[in-house]
């Protein structure tokens, strides 16, 4: 798991986490001194950042202001600066249902393949559609190909959501927001159940991820 740091600042409000590339550049621009109070992830407790052995402060010999951290781009005033920063463990959580949706798609896909009967509700529709095209034998490796490729697209939206970029979650859940619709043509309502689910923490993650985009240009 990533170290991250948060920071006391000089109004005891506190933010982050933040990852160490980010607090070593607001210690390159001096918004964060040697005496700015700091905890680490994986230690809880509060200290200077200055004991922070990781930590490259210019050696000035002047102690640096402990400012809170710089507002997001395109934002400016006090009310920016003491803002909260967002939950990370939302985008996290909600771009991890591409790999949930892509697992459940495998399991069914390789039932088909295996010539099982065994199917989870929660799976695509799309597969299942895909499926009963290959149970024509002239059919059945394009059936398989259209499987391979709907488990990839999941997993890559799973892969470029969990780094923020917008078009994975709207790539993706274009996609879903289609199987959902064949859930409800066929009546299949626990399938419905689930798709709508996915789709509301798959909804919440791009709009976080939306929100962050300014912050996470400049890290990528």
């Amino acid at each position: 798991m990533e170290v991250t740091y948060s920071i006391r600042a000089h109004d005891g409000q506190v933010y982050g986490p933040y990852p160490l590339p980010e607090i070593l550049t607001w210690i390159g621009e001096g918004r964060i001194g040697p005496d700015t109070p700091m905890t680490r992830s994986d230690l809880g407790s509060w200290q200077p950042a200055g004991d922070y052995s990781e930590l490259r402060f210019p050696n000035t010999g002047v102690p640096s202001p402990t400012p809170p951290p710089p507002p997001t781009a395109g934002t400016a005033g006090p009310e920016s600066q003491t803002a909260p920063t967002p939950d990370l463990s939302v985008l996290k959580s909600g771009a991890s249902w591409f790999y949930w949706i892509a697992g459940l798609t495998a399991v069914n896909a390789g039932a088909w393949m295996a010539g099982s009967n065994m199917r989870f509700v929660v799976g695509t529709a799309l597969v299942d559609v895909f499926n009963a095209m290959g149970e024509n034998a002239n059919a059945r490796g394009l059936a398989i190909v259209l499987d391979v490729l709907l488990i990839a697209l999941f997993v890559v939206c799973g892969i470029f959501a969990h780094k923020a970029h917008i078009w994975a979650f709207a790539v993706g859940i274009t996609v879903y927001l289609l199987d959902t619709l064949l859930c409800l043509l066929a009546q299949e309502w626990i399938g419905l159940a689930f798709h709508a689910w996915a789709l509301f923490g798959l909804a919440q993650a791009m709009r976080l991820a939306w929100q962050l985009r300014p912050l996470l240009r400049d890290q990528r």
